[in-house]
């Protein structure tokens, strides 16, 4: 078993690597990799639900039976809070079949194992918490991520035909994900799980445009609300927000492509800005069964390059569990791990 920070080459320009196939996971700083040798852990998976709180606890004591270099940079991962922005675990479990693809993100088809789930929780538990949040996937705490064709070509996770923008995951949520888990099912390689570090994007604007960063800092932002998360034809706006906040040498970014916007003149110049240092220090990699790629929500914006679904069972699947660092925080608006904050009230 090894962990390694691996570098990987990087081509300048998206199109001499987007949809290659192989794709750069970042150039600078690199990323933490881990290649492990993982017991089968089917005996442990209990004969519960996914969503039954006895199955996260379960995964959360099978915790200390991951490898020993896998809790080690779980710990460091959050400790150390990494510029990387991303924790790449390899070769994780998934369980002896994996049936066809579901054609909706909530339904998982019958005659599948729960290994994928328990070790997705029992990743979740090292870091902190796994929640729902009620509108995704009815509040299930490991959400089934696959195409969805009357999504394909809107800005939410189970479309195909358009590139998701990078953005924070849940960046209008009071309550969002410290970390977001990501467990490779099945795999096309069309697809690119895309990242923009807050360090890269940073480091971008104080080469070509310095006078914004510190409009970067003041709470001249809004955010909308994702069309998944309210009902009704207008989605509400976000009290004003910082793009950059917390300890300068080490920010933490809030930003979404899609969803954000300047009060003002001088503020939507300065998030202009950030979407082309986004776009210009994205790196992605194309995630392959086995794989689970953990990323660190303060740290970096994620999103994925479109791909052709096919629909017949054999499309790209991805598991996802929403982490948290302090469940307490949400005490009032959460019954267990569901967080049932309300949108466009």
């Amino acid at each position: 078993m090894t962990l390694r920070r691996r570098g990987l080459h990087h081509t300048a320009g998206a199109a001499s690597w987007w949809g290659s196939g192989i794709v750069p996971l970042m150039s600078s700083p690199e990323p933490w990799v881990v290649d492990a040798a993982w017991d089968d852990p089917s005996p442990f998976v209990p004969d519960l639900a996914v969503n039954d709180p006895g199955f996260a606890s379960a995964a959360g004591r099978y915790g200390r039976m991951l490898p020993p270099e896998v809790q080690d940079a779980l710990v460091d991962f959050a400790d150390e809070s990494p510029t990387a922005g991303a924790l790449l675990l390899r070769n994780v479990p998934i369980g002896a079949a994996i049936p066809p693809t579901p054609t909706t993100s909530i339904d998982t088809p019958p005659g599948k194992d729960r290994c994928s789930e328990f070790m997705m929780l029992a990743v979740a538990r090292r870091l902190g918490q796994p929640v729902g949040y009620l509108p995704e996937s009815e509040g299930s705490v490991v959400q089934n991520i696959c195409p969805i064709a009357s999504t394909e070509d809107r800005q939410v996770a189970t479309s195909s035909k358009v590139d998701l923008v990078l953005h924070t995951e849940g960046s209008y949520i009071s309550h969002k994900p410290r970390y977001v888990a990501l467990l490779c099912l099945r795999g096309n390689p069309q697809a690119a799980t895309t990242l923009a570090t807050v360090s890269d994007i940073v480091e971008y604007l104080e080469q070509r445009y310095p006078h914004v960063i510190p409009v970067l800092w003041e709470p001249r932002f809004r955010l909308l609300v994702d069309e998944t998360y309210f009902e009704g034809d207008e989605s509400p706006m976000s009290s004003p927000v910082r793009v950059l906040r917390g300890d300068p040498a080490k920010p933490i970014l809030v930003f979404d492509a899609d969803l954000m916007r300047g009060d003002d003149v001088e503020a939507q110049a300065a998030l202009d800005a950030v979407a082309e240092a986004a776009a210009a220090v994205r790196r992605g990699i194309v995630l392959t069964p086995g794989d689970l790629l953990v990323v660190d929500n303060h740290r970096a914006a994620h999103g994925r390059s479109s791909f052709a679904p096919r629909y017949d069972g054999t499309d790209r699947w991805l598991q996802r569990c929403f982490v948290v660092a302090d469940i307490t925080i949400s005490d009032g608006e959460r019954t267990g791990r569901v967080i049932t904050t309300p949108f466009g009230l």
